[in-house]
This record gives structure tokens, C-alpha cells and sequence, in this order.
């Protein structure tokens, strides 16, 4: 009975590590964009203040106003700060969950693990749809921090990590490792 509360809450924690991470990328990369944004806005703003007090032919007026109107629209569209807020709502929310169930904190119980594994339920029902790709790396993250050995992890190739943060590709060569919980 005590191996299987062990199982059951290792594994519980390593979901919940690797939830931990994942919201963390995703929270960087939408506050990466939304400083990018700001930053196009800045630099060609400036320019646009610039071109129209210069003689400049009127296409080259054009671009820099047409680059600062595309960036601030995709931001107001998209959301990437709104967005890197809910990422990092989310973290919060998955490393209180880890608090409770970390091996340190206290004895666990299958009740205890049950109350955690509901709660953690509870945060999911709310996420956006998961990147399978970003969400390997993560759980390769997750293998290596916690010490697990090499063979527990799943096999990503370069341009699927180059592009993680976007969408997926070519998710059927994530081949499944061994349990490593």
C-alpha cells in the first residue's frame, strides 16, 4: 500500500513539474513577443516621425507606419501580454499544487494525492491547447532535473524544438519512452 502512494504521487509531481515548465516557456515566449512589439513600435514609430518630416518618396513613408500598425494589431488581436499573464497564472497555481505534494512537505496519503490530482484537474479544465512538441521538451526538462536516466527520454529533433513555441510538427515521431514514473 505505501509503494503504491509512492508511485502515485512521484508521478503526480512529475506532471505537475512539468506543467510548471511548460507554462513558464509559454509565459516567456508571449512576454518576449509583447517587448518585441514595443520595440518595432519604438524604433519605427521614431522613423515614422522622421519620414514625414523629411522628403522621403511616399512608399518609403509607408513602411515603417504599415510595420508599427502590423505589430500593435497583432499584439492587440493576439494578446501576448494577456496571454504571458494567464502563463503565469497558471504557474502559480501548478507550484502551490507542488507544495502540497512535494516529497518533503509531509506524508502522503491517497486521499492527499487524490485532493492534488483533482485540483490539478481543475487548473487544466482552464489551459489553451497544449504544444505536444514544447510539452516533450518540458517533460525531457522534468526526466533530467529530477535525475531519471538518459533512455526516459523522448526523442525531439531539431526543427521540431526550433519551432515549439509556434505549433507542432510532425508530432507522430515523439515516440513514447519508457515509464520513467
Amino acid at each position: 500500500m505505501k509503494e503504491s502512494v509512492e508511485i502515485r504521487s512521484h508521478e503526480l509531481l512529475f506532471d505537475i513539474r512539468r506543467s510548471i515548465r511548460y507554462h513558464l516557456r509559454r509565459q516567456s515566449f508571449f512576454s518576449l513577443l509583447h517587448k518585441l512589439v514595443l520595440l518595432i513600435g519604438l524604433i519605427f514609430g521614431s522613423v515614422t516621425v522622421l519620414a514625414l518630416t523629411e522628403e522621403w518618396a511616399l512608399w518609403l513613408k509607408a513602411i515603417p507606419t504599415m510595420l508599427v500598425t502590423i505589430a500593435f494589431a497583432c499584439d492587440l488581436v493576439i494578446g501576448f501580454s494577456q496571454k504571458a499573464a494567464q502563463h503565469t497564472l497558471f504557474v502559480y497555481k501548478f507550484t502551490m499544487l507542488e507544495r502540497q505534494i512535494a516529497p518533503e512537505a509531509i506524508d502522503m496519503n491517497h486521499e492527499l494525492i487524490d485532493q492534488v490530482a483533482d485540483a490539478r484537474l481543475s487548473i487544466e479544465v482552464d489551459e489553451t491547447r497544449t504544444l505536444l512538441v514544447l510539452d516533450a521538451l518540458c517533460y525531457n526538462e522534468v526526466v533530467r532535473a529530477m535525475g531519471l536516466e538518459e533512455n526516459y527520454q523522448i526523442k525531439i529533433k531539431f526543427w521540431q524544438k526550433r519551432f515549439s513555441n509556434f505549433f507542432d510538427l510532425n508530432t507522430e515521431s515523439l515516440k513514447n519512452p519508457e515509464s520513467c514514473v
